[in-house]
């Protein structure tokens, strides 16, 4: 995964505890220079991933704690789920998933929530186009809102 994004001039920091972020990518512009903000990615592997009857999604368990840490996140968080069967990595925005109205939210005091991550998300070396535009669309909406005031 850290691949992807080095091979784009990224950076890419697997974290060494696993508290909802397995790695930490820092973006760089087309010259080279560092971007505000960062993108959070929680990776999931599994020798077989639990498809959808009609193959249009994967569902997987998420714990209630981390739905909480990234749905109060600023920067975009992604879940990425590879598929060691098929070789393939598959995408949700995590935010953007739960800002949808019919998406189930976890139930009070539930240890998790699941989520469908269509398998139309498949990662790509355009996907780390995708993710940095995303943070870029974030710190432009909160340019100049934050106050560093004592």
């Amino acid at each position: 995964m850290e691949k992807f994004f080095i091979d784009k001039g990224h950076t890419a920091t697997p974290l060494p505890q696993d508290y909802g972020t397995d790695l930490l990518v820092e973006t760089f512009d087309r010259n080279g220079f560092a971007e505000n903000g960062y993108i959070r990615l929680q990776l999931k592997a599994r020798g077989r991933l639990k498809y959808s009857r009609d193959g249009a999604y994967v569902s997987i368990p998420i714990e209630t704690k981390h739905y909480f840490l990234w749905i109060e996140e600023d920067y975009p968080v992604f879940l990425v789920l590879y598929d060691a069967q098929t070789a393939n990595a598959y995408y949700l925005y995590i935010q953007e998933y739960f800002s949808d109205s019919m998406v189930k939210k976890p139930k009070k005091n539930a240890k998790s929530v699941t989520v469908r991550v269509p398998v139309k998300n498949l990662f790509t070396e355009r996907t780390v186009d995708y993710m940095q535009d995303r943070e870029a669309a974030i710190r432009n909406q909160i340019k100049g809102k934050i106050k560093h005031e004592a």
